[in-house]
């Protein structure tokens, strides 16, 4: 199974491209650098989207959410 990660995804074309995974029920893991705005995106895009924190500026949050959501 191929679940997509949209990095970036809570707001703008990020957000947008979720939705669009979203809407066709696909499983979708999106990130922001903040983990509130990415669980209250992800619950409002549909489909088993899951938002997960990542801030690429900050290499220790790069590794940690991959071992904790797939």
């Amino acid at each position: 199974m191929t679940v997509p990660v949209v990095i970036g995804g809570s707001k703008d074309i990020g957000q947008f491209t979720a939705q669009r995974f979203g809407d066709s029920d696909d499983d979708v893991v999106i990130t922001s650098s903040s983990p509130s705005t990415a669980e209250e995106v992800a619950k409002s895009t549909g489909g088993s989207t899951r938002g997960i924190a990542l801030d690429l500026s900050r290499p220790a949050t790069i590794e940690d959410p991959w071992q904790k959501c797939c």
